[in-house]
């Protein structure tokens, strides 16, 4: 991850470690923190209206136009491209340190595999003070040229881990980016892309059509405005991405309201802004890492609505904790949340393949100091958790809350089924694997909060197991399960051949950090933002990394590190 200045600068390349032979990584920012924001992508043309003055500069910082004001409705579209190059590769796992990374690679390796560490992330320093160090090791396999060179060793690895594919830019995409306004009074011709600068605070984008949603039940387009810096450009497929350059109260000012409802108790909406900002600073460098962005404004990162959601509640939630972020034992924390935990929170190591972190350890989300009655990780421990009605913060039926928070209810428990044939041509989409008739699904491993982390599909082709939280979701439904935290019950015909699924589960998302709705909750019952956080994250203490009269530059050059990345 790198940049130029307003905020975050390159990776210093000089900084060694000599206890390791590696190279360190300095993330330097200066004032407030600037972010770049992935914002759309994949687009064959992009149409926006321009609400205020603006300058059109190219990426090489050249004023193309100056002083533009139009009320008419402008279109960008590529007049032509090529598409980047990349090379493929199997990760393993995630570390949180190089010395046991580097055994499993060696062990790897003397078994004859390609096996090699990948350090990701920075030294984060705010005006020169170090305020995090957020680097990790990836266990990676190989180096292909296509991801169906990298299918036997996710197959081979299925048992010990949950592989996925990953990509490294190996030639960056390159073509011309057309934009005109409808009556052609402006227009122009650039090289790889162009900004947008604001001549005035309030001055806006609209763009229209945006992607939300991607692959979940709510995925619809939507125009959406936003202020700061817009950028125009060649994705890595030769089509075109928008990205939103903002100081980050800014950003997270678009964040809060499409994180969780603005008309949420206030408190609650406090607790938001610290976890989403802990969150964005803790993983500063480490997402998008070859992208010409830091972040995406999708679910993946944390949701981001531009300025089209913003509310007086949801921005002065913000603006009253200016710079506040969660910490632990000094170290920043990676404030992750979900919408409703179904009354325990989850540990987040079995979630994600990836290191433990004392404050992300599954609770109890309860009031008072009732010792938790059931054992998640044993199944009918767990059918009777499912089947209660026990009274925590996100069980809203128990509560006389506000209007707001009914709705939840649904998330709370709740059920979804299938056919057999409905849930073969399901697993055999989402995965690309034709089990042929499925005779059951082994539950193998359950997490504290009862959720599954390792599934295994009975098919009379051939079994499937499937590891990961969000894998077992995607498999199962043609959209998204509401969670892993599910148990089965099948309808048999008169041979003992299933005829229907039904999964009876608890919660909405992956259940680890603060549960939303039970921050809400615990908000109406008179709880300030600081109790909530340090219900949801255990041990951890609340400190200002900066201040609203620091700096905020702009950066004026954004060129991408050369990296991994999820594919």
């Amino acid at each position: 991850m790198s940049g130029a200045s307003s905020g975050v600068n390159p990776p210093l390349p000089n900084t060694y470690d000599s206890t390791s032979n590696r190279v360190e990584s300095v993330i330097e920012i200066t004032g407030i923190p600037t972010l770049r924001i992935g914002l759309l992508g994949g687009y064959k043309r992009l149409d926006y209206h321009l609400c205020g003055a603006y300058n059109i500069y190219d990426l090489k910082g050249k004023c193309i136009l100056s002083n533009v004001c139009s009320d008419l409705k402008w279109r960008s579209k590529i007049e032509k491209s090529n598409p980047a190059k990349f090379s493929y590769h199997i990760l393993l796992k995630t570390f949180g340190n190089y010395e046991a990374a580097n055994y499993c690679a060696d062990t790897l390796v003397s078994r004859g595999y390609p096996a090699y560490v990948l350090e990701i992330g920075s030294i984060i320093k705010i005006d020169g003070k170090v305020i995090y160090d957020n680097r990790k090791y990836r266990l990676i396999i190989g180096n292909y040229q296509t991801e169906a060179e990298c299918q036997p060793y996710l197959n081979e690895f299925s048992d010990e881990y949950a592989p996925r594919i990953v990509r490294k830019l190996v030639e960056a995409s390159f073509g011309k980016v057309e934009f005109y306004d409808a009556e052609f009074d402006f227009s122009g011709s650039v090289d790889q892309g162009f900004r947008l600068v604001p001549q005035s605070d309030d001055a806006k984008v609209l763009i229209h059509k945006v992607q939300v949603g991607k692959g979940f039940h709510w995925e619809d387009t939507e125009d959406r405005e936003y202020s700061g810096i817009i950028e125009i450009r060649i994705d890595h497929e030769g089509l075109l991405e928008a990205i939103n350059e903002v100081p980050i109260d800014v950003y997270l000012k678009g964040v809060v309201p499409a994180e969780m409802p603005a008309n949420y108790p206030y408190e609650a909406l406090r607790a938001q802004a610290v976890a989403a900002r802990s969150e964005v600073m803790s993983k500063l460098g480490t997402k998008h890492l070859f992208e010409h962005y830091d972040f995406c404004a999708n679910v993946h990162c944390q949701v981001y609505a531009g300025i089209t959601k913003n509310t007086a509640n949801s921005d002065s939630a913000v603006k009253s904790t200016t710079g506040e972020v969660l910490t632990y034992n000094g170290e920043i924390c990676d404030a992750v949340y979900s919408a409703v935990c179904g009354g325990h929170t989850e540990n987040k190591e079995n979630v994600w393949n990836s290191p433990p972190e004392d404050y992300l350890q599954g609770i109890y989300d309860h009031q008072g100091g009732n010792s938790f009655p059931f054992k998640l990780d044993d199944e009918r421990d767990f059918r009777k958790w499912i089947d209660s009605n026990i009274p925590v913060f996100c069980n809203v039926g128990v509560y006389n809350v506000p209007p707001v928070l009914n709705g939840a209810v649904n998330y709370f428990r709740w059920e979804e089924s299938y056919t057999r044939q409905e849930l073969e041509a399901v697993v055999k989409q989402k995965t690309g694997i034709d089990v042929g008739t499925i005779y059951g699904i082994e539950l193998l491993k359950r997490g504290v909060s009862g959720r599954l982390y390792e599934i295994e599909i009975l098919g009379s082709r051939r079994n499937l197991k499937i590891k990961n939280e969000l894998n077992i979701r995607r498999s199962l439904s043609k959209t998204h399960l509401k969670s892993s935290a599910f148990y089965l019950q099948m309808r048999l015909d008169d041979d003992g051949v299933p005829q229907e699924f039904i999964f009876k589960g608890a919660g909405w998302g992956h259940g680890v950090g603060m549960c939303q709705v039970g921050a809400a909750v615990m908000a109406h019952l008179g709880s300030d933002y600081q109790a909530i956080l340090a219900h949801y994250y255990t041990g951890c203490e609340i400190k200002r990394i900066y201040t609203i009269s620091g700096r905020e530059n702009q950066r004026k050059d954004y060129k991408p590190k050369l990296e991994l990345v999820e594919d």
